[in-house]
């Protein structure tokens, strides 16, 4: 009976010691991105730690950044001040994108809503209800819908959802909300 409390015991730190080093990782990767001026930072944080202890503060300071960005005025290669980040390039709806996963870089909107998803739609969702089924079968996706939800991103309330995770990846939201702040064309 003692051999088994022993070798119970010894699968019980272990576990522990396990569990300690992913909070000190985590908590190490969190005092880095707390103090990130770009919301990208604290977005590879939310990646890495969807669930985590810091989760709640990171997607705040996320969305705090996004504002940010979108209301500071940057300065172009001349050092004339624009209000426009001169790295941007617009997004519309049939040109390839550039930004993004490497599976959807040189894809346009307009392929991408008749495409299948990268990841499943809904975690735990079965890979047969999603692989290799076009994201037509559960939208009915057309520019003009999609701009309607891209829309939705402008807002305040809107903004938190960029941090949920999508199909195409985590930055196709914020692609979509570019493309929305120039018109949806």
């Amino acid at each position: 009976m003692l051999r088994k409390i022993t070798a119970f015991s010894a699968i019980m730190l272990a576990s522990v010691a396990s569990l300690s080093a992913q909070t000190a990782d985590e908590t190490a990767a969190w005092d880095i991105a707390k103090d990130s001026t770009t919301s990208a930072e604290v977005f590879a944080f939310i990646e890495q730690y969807p669930d985590g202890a810091y989760a709640k503060e990171a997607k705040a300071r996320m969305i705090d950044l996004l504002w940010l960005e979108l209301a500071t005025p940057v300065a172009d290669g001349a050092g004339a001040i624009t209000s426009e980040p001169a790295e941007a390039t617009p997004v519309t709806f049939t040109a390839p994108l550039t930004e993004g996963s490497a599976d959807i870089i040189g894809k346009s909107l307009e392929q991408l809503i008749a495409g299948t998803p990268l990841f499943p739609p809904v975690e735990g969702l079965p890979e047969d209800y999603w692989k290799a089924q076009e994201c037509s079968n559960c939208h009915e996706w057309e520019q003009t819908n999609l701009c309607v939800q891209a829309n939705t991103y402008l807002s305040e309330t809107g903004a938190e959802n960029l941090i949920k995770p999508h199909p195409y990846g985590g930055t196709f939201k914020l692609t979509l909300r570019n493309w929305a702040m120039d018109g949806c064309e």
